[in-house]
C-alpha cells in the first residue's frame, strides 16, 4: 500500500521518509529517531511539532501529491480523502463522476502522524485546523457513573471509550454512554495508581505497592517495568510508543521522571534538576500526573509544589504555572489537547485552568459542577473527561 510519507519530505537529519516532526526554529522535518538528537543540542530552542500540524498550520492543505497522477506531468495536489476508496484524491478525481460517485469525500486537513499508510476515517478531519476555539461557557454533554466510591484516573480508550480506576483493585471500561465493557483487577489486588492506554489499545497501570509499571494485553497482565529503589505513581504512553513514568524515592527525599521505550520497557532518559541542579519537583506523591504536549514538552503536575511543571525533551526547563495570584492552586490530572494548550484540575477549587503551549493563562472551566476532581484526559476529538470524588467522570465540550 502506498504509504502517506511517499509524498512527503524526508528526514533532515537521516534522509528517511517517514517524517513525523518538524523543527519550526530550525525548519527542519525529522524522522522519530531523530527526533532526541536533534532536541538534545540545548544552544538552540528548538520547538518540534507534528509535521501535518506545522504543514496544515500554514493553510497548507494541498501539500499531498495524487497519487493517481504522481507520474503525470501536471500532479495534481490533493483535496479531498475518498473514504470508500481508501485513498486521497484531487480536485480532478473528486470531480469525476464515474469515478467516485457517490462515495463519501472529506477535507484532507489532517492525518494522525502516528498512522503511517492511508488508513485516514471520516472523524480525524478537521482535528488540527484553527477553527477550535474555546467557549465561553462549556458544556457537561454526558455524566458517566462508574460505581466507584472515589475516581482517581480516567484515560481515553481509541475514542470509542473511557478507562477507569478508583479507590479498589479494579480497573474499569466503559464505553461512552456509560455500559461496562471490561474489567482488570491488578494482580497485587491493591488499586493502581495511574493508567494510561498505548497507541495500539493496550491498557497500561502503574502499580506503586509492587514497584512495578504492568500492561495488559488479550487480557493477560505483564510486568514491563519493574523498580528497585523507586515507586512509580502516575503515567503517560507517548504516540511514539514511549512510557513516561513519575516516581519518588522509597525512602522519600527524591523524585524523578523517567522516559522508558514502552515495547521493552528499557529505560531512555531522565528528567530530575533544573540547569541549576535544582530539583524539578517535590517530594510529595498526593499528585504528579503527567502527559506530553505536541512540541514534546513533558508536563507534570505538581500538588506539593501547587504548580506545573514543563520541561522540553531534552529535560531544559521551560516554565512553571502556578495558577493565579491568591488563588490556592493544587493541580492534579493534566492533557493536552489538539491545539498544544495544556489542561489541568484544581482538586481544591474544581476548577480547570487551561494554559497555553508556553504557560500562560487563558482561561477557567468553573461551570461544570466537579466536586474534588483528580484525574482528566482529552481524546483525538478533542472531548474532554473528568472523574471526581463522587465517582462520575463527566464528558465536557469546551471548544468549538
Amino acid at each position: 500500500m502506498t504509504s502517506l510519507h511517499d509524498f512527503l519530505v524526508s528526514c533532515g537529519e537521516c534522509g528517511s521518509p517517514n517524517v513525523e516532526r518538524h523543527c519550526d526554529f530550525c525548519n527542519t522535518s525529522l524522522c522519530v529517531s531523530c527526533v532526541g538528537k536533534h532536541l538534545s543540542d540545548s544552544t538552540k530552542t528548538h520547538n518540534a511539532v507534528p509535521f501535518l500540524l506545522y504543514k496544515y498550520d500554514k493553510l497548507d492543505y494541498t501539500f499531498v501529491r495524487c497519487p493517481s497522477h504522481i507520474f503525470f506531468r501536471f500532479s495534481n495536489k490533493c483535496e479531498r480523502f475518498c473514504k470508500k476508496c481508501n485513498v486521497p484524491v484531487c480536485s480532478y478525481e473528486s470531480a469525476s463522476r464515474s469515478i467516485h460517485e457517490g462515495h463519501e469525500l472529506f477535507l484532507l486537513r489532517r492525518v494522525p502522524p502516528e498512522l503511517n499508510e492511508w488508513n485516514v476515517d471520516a472523524s480525524y478531519t478537521n482535528v488540527l485546523t484553527n477553527e477550535h476555539e474555546l467557549i465561553d461557557k462549556p458544556q457537561i454533554t454526558a455524566t458517566i457513573d462508574t460505581g466507584f466510591h472515589r475516581l482517581f484516573g480516567v484515560t481515553s480508550f481509541k475514542n470509542e471509550g473511557i478507562w477507569t480506576c478508583g479507590n479498589d483493585e479494579n480497573v474499569v471500561l466503559f464505553d461512552l454512554k456509560g455500559k461496562k465493557l471490561q474489567n482488570v483487577k491488578t494482580t497485587s489486588m491493591r488499586r493502581p495508581r495511574d493508567i494510561a492506554v498505548t497507541t495500539s489499545g493496550d491498557l497500561v497501570y502503574s502499580d506503586p505497592n509492587a514497584r512495578t509499571v504492568n500492561i495488559v494485553k488479550d487480557g493477560q497482565i505483564q510486568e514491563l517495568i519493574v523498580i528497585e529503589e523507586w515507586k512509580p505513581y502516575h503515567i503517560c504512553c507517548t504516540p511514539s510508543d514511549d512510557f513516561l513514568v513519575t516516581m519518588i524515592r522509597n525512602d522519600e527525599k527524591q523524585s524523578k521522571v523517567v522516559r522508558y521505550n514502552g515495547k521493552e520497557g528499557t529505560e531512555k532518559q531522565t528528567y530530575q534538576f533544573d540547569g541549576k541542579g535544582k530539583p524539578l519537583y517535590s517530594t510529595d506523591h498526593r499528585g504528579k500526573y503527567i502527559c506530553e504536549n505536541n512540541n514534546l514538552d513533558v508536563c507534570v503536575s505538581d500538588a506539593g509544589s501547587r504548580a506545573i511543571v514543563v520541561v522540553n525533551k531534552a529535560g531544559k526547563f521551560r516554565f512553571r504555572y502556578t495558577g493565579l495570584v491568591n488563588n490556592p492552586f493544587q493541580p492534579h490530572g493534566i492533557a493536552t489537547d489538539s491545539q498544544s494548550r495544556i489542561l489541568s484540575v484544581d482538586y481544591s477549587s474544581g476548577f480547570i485552568h487551561i494554559v497555553d503551549v508556553d504557560g500562560r493563562f487563558l482561561r477557567h472551566i468553573t461551570n461544570c459542577d466537579l466536586y474534588e476532581p483528580y484525574g482528566l484526559c482529552i481524546n483525538s476529538f478533542d472531548e474532554l473527561f473528568v472523574a471526581d470524588q463522587k465517582g462520575n467522570v463527566k464528558r465536557i465540550k469546551y471548544i468549538e
